[in-house]
C-alpha cells in the first residue's frame, strides 16, 4: 500500500511537474518574444538613424563634388589668364606678374613724389 502511494505520488509529481515546467517554458517564450520585439524596435531605430546619416553623407559628398568642380573651374580660369598675360608680355615686352606690377607702381609713386618736390629752374628765375 505504501508502495502504491509512492507510485501515485510519483505519477502526480510527473504530471503536475510537467505543467510547472510548461509554465516556465511559457514564461521563457514570452521573455524571448519580448526580447525579440525590443531587438526589432532597436533595429528599426538604428536603421532610421542610419538612413538619416546616409542622406547627410550623400549631401556632403555632392557638396564636395561641387566644390571640386568650382576649384577646377578656377584653376582653368587662372591658367587662361596666365596665358593672356604671357601673350601680352611677348607682345608689349612688359612683364605682368604681380611682383613686377607692384614694383612698377612703387616706381611711379617715387617719380610723382620727386616731380612734386623738385623745383624747376623756371620758378627760380622769376
Amino acid at each position: 500500500m505504501l508502495f502504491g502511494l509512492v507510485v501515485i505520488a510519483h505519477v502526480m509529481q510527473i504530471v503536475f511537474g510537467e505543467k510547472k515546467e510548461d509554465g516556465k517554458t511559457k514564461r521563457q517564450k514570452r521573455d524571448v518574444q519580448a526580447q525579440l520585439l525590443r531587438s526589432k524596435q532597436k533595429l528599426a531605430r538604428v536603421r532610421e538613424v542610419n538612413e538619416v546619416y546616409d542622406a547627410q553623407i550623400d549631401k556632403l559628398n555632392k557638396e564636395i563634388a561641387d566644390l571640386g568642380d568650382c576649384i577646377a573651374f578656377q584653376k582653368d580660369l587662372i591658367k587662361q589668364r596666365q596665358a593672356e598675360f604671357e601673350h601680352l608680355e611677348s607682345v608689349n615686352g612688359v612683364c605682368h606678374c604681380n611682383e613686377c606690377i607692384e614694383n612698377d607702381i612703387k616706381a611711379n609713386r617715387r617719380k610723382r613724389i620727386v616731380k612734386k618736390y623738385q623745383p624747376t629752374e623756371e620758378l627760380w628765375m622769376e
